[in-house]
């Protein structure tokens, strides 16, 4: 069995609640069992994990995206246009 712990799309959950929390969660449990004529060996991996993010306020939570793509997760969290835009910088004079 590999190391590398590869989760599929079944096993994974994304949520996003109303007050602008991301949760990403999974969970699997995996049993091998390898037979031969004198013996039997069985191995078990079990793995869970939970993340939670707090979005900005600029973030389009209704579409949010995610994909699974040779074991990696993207997810993308687009923005509103006005948070693209860049902010207008102003010199503030030193007195004293």
């Amino acid at each position: 069995m590999s190391s590398k712990q590869i989760f599929l799309k079944e096993e994974i959950k994304i949520q996003v609640a109303d007050d602008g929390v991301l949760s990403i969660s999974g969970e699997r449990n995996n049993e091998k069992v390898d037979e031969k004529d004198n013996y039997q060996r069985t191995e078990r991996s079990f793995g869970k994990f939970f993340r939670q993010f707090k979005l900005p306020s600029n973030a389009k939570a209704q579409e949010i995206s995610a994909k699974v793509e040779n074991g990696v997760l993207t997810v993308t969290v687009p923005k509103t246009e006005e948070s693209k835009k860049k902010p207008e910088v102003r010199n503030v004079e030193i007195t004293g």
